[in-house]
């Protein structure tokens, strides 16, 4: 599949995007969790790469009003939807094939939320360099993936649930990319999300400076968006209210009660 198609492919991904934003997805949720965990308070710029609906941008947003967030995915229609939901201050989206363009400037994090095993093997070469030139003299890679047990058990079991490019990615590739853009890995921890290490969660930095000042560098408190705020979103934006689920009368009624407190 060329890169037409791939992008073809993700500007008729609203629909399930949506459903996943409102389900919740319990892997989208702890992905955005760990983001924001791993991104130093003291961060100016963040790079989130492959922002699908563009929620990840929203919450690292929220979470770091001091910083420009810059969000970049494939689709333009999602850009188009990220825009219309998401309007924060410190945010911008932007339509790019991260395959042939890269962002310009320097970051102190870049986020790829099951993002990278959708690189094409073929172009990692060029993606490694383009991540060294654009990461801060202490920036860091905050990544989260699929593991290779879980794209082998979707490629016998489920084929429907894999995307035009999905590629294994195992602790080696990321060993890789941290010795191609010339950082350390940090961390690489397998997760357990709805199967036993269906995904993992890495990091990988800049060479680590120590130093001796105490200081409290992440953010420990994470709010991310209800049910009800996401559903609020999304019915007074550009998007058409057939695609919203219809709501209890339980639901009507807390989805009531939140928007009078507000």
């Amino acid at each position: 599949m060329n890169q037409i198609e791939v992008k073809h492919f993700y500007d008729s991904f609203k629909n399930k995007l949506i459903n996943d934003f409102l389900a919740p997805n319990i892997r989208i949720e702890n992905a955005i969790k760990l983001a924001i965990k791993n991104i130093p308070k003291s961060s100016k710029s963040v790079l989130d790469l492959g922002f699908g609906l563009g929620w990840s941008s929203y919450e690292i947003a929220k979470h770091f009003p001091e910083a420009q967030i810059n969000g970049f995915d494939i689709s333009e229609e999602l850009t188009r939807t990220a825009k219309d939901l998401f309007k924060v201050s410190n945010l911008s989206y932007k339509s790019m094939d991260l395959t042939q363009f890269f962002p310009k400037g320097s970051f102190d994090a870049i986020v790829l939320l099951d993002v990278f095993e959708h690189i094409p093997v073929s172009a990692r070469e060029t993606f490694y360099v383009n991540i060294q030139n654009s990461l801060s003299e202490q920036g860091r890679v905050i990544l989260t993936c699929p593991t290779i047990f879980h794209q082998n058990y979707l490629r016998k079991n489920n084929p429907a649930g894999l995307q035009p490019v999905d590629e294994n990615v195992d602790l080696n590739v990321i060993l890789d990319f941290a010795s191609k853009t010339e950082t350390n890995l940090a961390h690489f921890e397998y997760l357990n999300i709805w199967n036993s290490r269906d995904y993992f969660f890495a990091i990988i930095e800049r060479p680590y400076k120590y130093h001796t000042s105490h200081i409290n560098q992440y953010e420990k408190k994470i709010n991310l968006l209800d049910f009800y705020s996401k559903y609020s979103l999304l019915k007074v934006s550009n998007l058409s209210n057939s695609m919203l689920p219809e709501l209890s009368l339980k639901q009507k009624l807390k989805l009531r009660l939140k928007s009078t407190a507000n």
